[in-house]
């Protein structure tokens, strides 16, 4: 089975803006998934809500 990992950056600060998280959770990548074949294997990583393990395996990223 192939495996697809889909990430969700962390919000960055910039100097106009003190926004720190978003409170609308990744909705995109959520209907990315729903629409990928079922013979793929697909993760989400959210930056906002855990560290991104750069060792995962993925096939596509």
């Amino acid at each position: 089975m192939k495996r697809i990992l889909l990430i969700n950056p962390a919000y960055k600060e910039s100097l106009h803006s003190n926004i720190k998280v978003l409170a609308i959770p990744p909705l995109n990548l959520a209907m990315i998934a729903r629409y990928t074949p079922e013979h793929y294997d697909v993760r989400i990583v959210d930056e906002a809500v855990e560290e991104l393990d750069y060792d995962t395996p993925a096939d596509l990223v």
